[in-house]
Parts: C-alpha cells; structure tokens; sequence
C-alpha cells in the first residue's frame, strides 16, 4: 500500500487485563484514508483480531512525528 510503512504491536498486562496498543506509519493523512476509509478517525480492527480480542477502542488518534532516531 501506497504510504504505509509499517505497523508496531506494543503488549502489556495491566490490573491482570492483556493489552495491546498498536503504532502505524504512514506518509500522511491522506495515506491514511487511503487505508481505513474517508473517516481516519474510526479505527480499524480486522475481523481476525475482533474473533480474539474482547474489546477494543472505535477511535484512534492521530499523531505527526516530530523526532526519530536514537539520542
């Protein structure tokens, strides 16, 4: 996909719950409705992870990268 760079799965337990949070990378905000539809606000999670998991946000939020790299 045109934009997309890459995904990053971060995993912790919290108050004995498993949870997951993940961190995608795209070119821009347009690269982004590309990917989830004209509304980026609306999350995706594909029907593979909604059959294990037993509840995840409807939203996301966006984020620009200010700084990358190691200091």
């Amino acid at each position: 996909m045109s934009g997309y760079h890459g995904i990053e799965l971060l995993r912790r337990v919290h108050d004995e719950e498993l949870k997951f949070i993940t961190i995608m990378t795209f070119d821009s905000m347009e690269a982004v409705k590309q990917f989830v539809g004209e509304d980026p606000s609306v999350a995706h999670v594909p029907a593979r992870a909604r059959e294990v998991l037993s509840r995840w946000d409807d939203h996301s939020e966006h984020y620009e990268i200010r700084e990358s790299g190691s200091h």
